[in-house]
């Protein structure tokens, strides 16, 4: 389990392909290649709680704890999926928690999880998302603060999907300066 948190840690890690289709200085409009997430939720804990066990739970998972016992590599952003609550200025206590699985054999063959390790493959389409990207150690309060300034740029013009939004974060906890942290709200597709 250590060579795999060293290599997440010293190494550069696979990340989703995306593509930017807009961007100006407050968010960018990307679309994201279909792909293939390792996910758990996390139920009745605040945000800092919930983070940290779904984390843990992944990287068991990827670090061998799972029926084939492989390990699979580190990749970013983990990804926290929120319900947005009180007139989106906090968070429902129902969080779900994803890493991103790397192309090549994980991809077509990713590992069984555990039976008991609340954790499900999932593929996801791919997506239109708006982004806001900013730095710093992210909490509820930093993160609900960028997602108002991504919702008060995009306005009524660029409408995306309202029940739920992202958190990403793409760095190990031991990197202090230079922090990649991103809002994501789903852009809603014109029927």
């Amino acid at each position: 389990m250590f060579k795999t948190l060293a290599g997440s840690v010293f190494s550069k890690t696979e990340m989703p392909e995306y593509s930017v289709v807009s961007s100006n200085e407050v968010y960018e409009e990307r679309v994201y290649v279909e792909s293939k997430w390792a996910v758990t939720r996390v139920t009745g804990k605040v945000y800092k709680e919930s983070s940290s066990e779904g984390f843990t739970r992944l990287f068991k998972y990827i670090a061998g704890t799972n029926k084939e016992g492989k390990n699979v590599p580190m990749t970013s952003p983990v990804c926290i999926h929120i319900t947005p609550a009180d007139e989106w200025k906090t968070c429902v206590q129902n969080f779900g928690v994803g890493f991103f699985i790397p192309p090549g054999e994980h991809t077509e063959n990713p590992p069984t999880p555990n039976e008991d390790s609340m954790i499900t493959i999932r593929s996801t389409p791919k997506t239109h998302v708006y982004v806001r990207q900013f730095t710093g150690f992210a909490g509820e309060p930093e993160i609900v603060e960028e997602l108002k300034k991504l919702r008060d740029a995009l306005g009524s013009d660029h409408p995306y999907v309202e029940e739920f939004y992202y958190f990403c974060g793409y760095d190990s906890p031991m990197k202090l300066i230079n922090r990649r942290n991103e809002v994501w709200l789903l852009k809603k597709e014109s029927k």
